[in-house]
């Protein structure tokens, strides 16, 4: 088993900030990255061979693991891994862990790897392929009841919008922080001409968005309605003996 509590003593000693980063992302990937591929797959009815230029079947994945929890049990380590389920999936997370700080901190970090895995994963997918994951529009929203993430249809036009102003805010984020800390004079020039560039870009893209709302809305709901039963994404949760813990490390 990985042990992944998200405290200091989970994460390699004395490295970088970089080396950090790596690690988090990594571990993100291991995560999510499987999953969420194969349920493009059902999702778009394809097999992985037709989707993707990687080989998925044998792509391994990790779950995710904390040490026992004084709060809960002091004996059992806890696991979370992500895999389809059905729409009707009831969850065996115990309501008696959702208010400890370092579960609500799991969550947070499986919900981050969710999102950020499936906008990254756009290169995995083949050239004439591309166009058919565009047209599906879907994203992911979480279910807290059960801990599942649904599919759920975005109009297009509207998905795009989204999008950009993400991209926009995430500019003007990076751009208040350098500024706040004093750090914009000291970038490179070919770092500011592209992020000027690429705002430039992503201002034109959205002044030439137009949509009709009343459509968009009736085929989200047209849709949204064929896919409620779809299969999901589930957080699956187990419990593991201490010894179970020892005979495999």
């Amino acid at each position: 088993m990985d042990q992944s509590n998200l405290d200091e003593s989970s994460t390699p000693t004395e490295i970088s900030e970089e080396e950090k980063n790596k690690y988090e992302v990594n571990k993100m990937f291991n995560l999510a990255e499987k999953v969420i591929l194969e349920y493009f797959c059902y999702f778009l009815g394809k097999t992985p061979e037709e989707l993707f230029e990687l080989d998925i079947v044998n792509m391994s994945s990790e779950e995710f693991i904390l040490y026992p929890i004084k709060e809960y049990k002091n004996d059992k380590y806890l696991s979370f891994r992500l895999e389809m389920v059905t729409h009707d999936y009831k969850t065996s997370i115990p309501e008696e862990l959702l208010n400890i700080s370092i579960i609500k901190d799991t969550f947070k970090f499986i919900d981050f790897a969710i999102h950020e895995v499936f906008g990254a994963i756009i290169h995995n997918f083949k050239n004439d392929m591309l166009q058919s994951v565009l047209d599906a529009s879907f994203h992911f929203e979480l279910d807290m009841e059960n801990f599942t993430y649904r599919p759920v249809y975005v109009y297009p036009q509207r998905r795009k919008k989204i999008i950009l102003e993400g991209c926009k805010k995430n500019l003007d984020n990076f751009c208040l922080e350098q500024n706040t800390n004093s750090k914009w004079e000291d970038l490179d020039e070919n770092i500011k001409n592209n992020i000027a560039h690429q705002y430039e870009q992503i201002t034109k893209l959205l002044e030439e968005i137009n949509y009709d709302e009343d459509e968009a809305n009736k085929m989200e709901e047209k849709y949204n309605e064929m896919i409620k039963k779809f299969s999901r994404i589930g957080i699956i949760f187990k419990e593991h003996p201490e010894s179970l813990y020892r005979a495999e490390n």
